[in-house]
């Protein structure tokens, strides 16, 4: 058989196809692989320079600083627990979770974030259920 340039141009392009879909699964993967953070072990930190702050309806987090941290945050309708567990390599271990009118919830965190460093400090807005954790979601899954 003899192989033209549109035989071998279609062959290339399938070839790429497939490849993309390789690596857009294993990137897939590896954000499922995150790592919980042992959150049970870690204190609140409560020095003026601590990597979570609040201020009224207003929670920033400064991840590139991302020392350990936690903090629980009252709502209208329940709580909401923030739990910085240091850096991993160029990210910041995050986990957080809460509760909306449950008095046996049993503080667990379902959420495990691993943000980049580099964004630095980012405000995430507060409102009667919880959090706003909409400019991280992409760096976080659910357990």
């Amino acid at each position: 058989m003899v192989l033209n340039k549109t035989h071998i141009l279609l062959i290339l392009f399938f070839g790429l196809v497939v490849a993309g879909v390789v690596i857009k699964s294993n990137n897939k993967n590896n954000l499922n692989k995150k790592e919980e953070i042992n959150y049970n072990n870690i204190k609140s930190d409560y020095s003026a320079t601590r990597t979570i702050k609040q201020d009224d309806e207003l929670i920033t987090i400064d991840f590139s600083q991302c020392t350990q941290d936690r903090v629980r945050i009252d709502v209208g309708f329940g709580s909401t627990t923030i739990v910085i567990g240091g850096k991993k390599g160029s990210n910041c271990k995050v986990n957080y979770g809460g509760e909306i009118e449950n008095p046996n919830w049993d503080g667990s965190l379902p959420f495990i974030c691993e943000v980049p460093v580099s964004l630095g400090k980012v405000s995430f807005t507060k409102n009667n259920y919880g959090i706003n954790f909409s400019p991280i979601e992409n760096y976080c899954i659910k357990k």
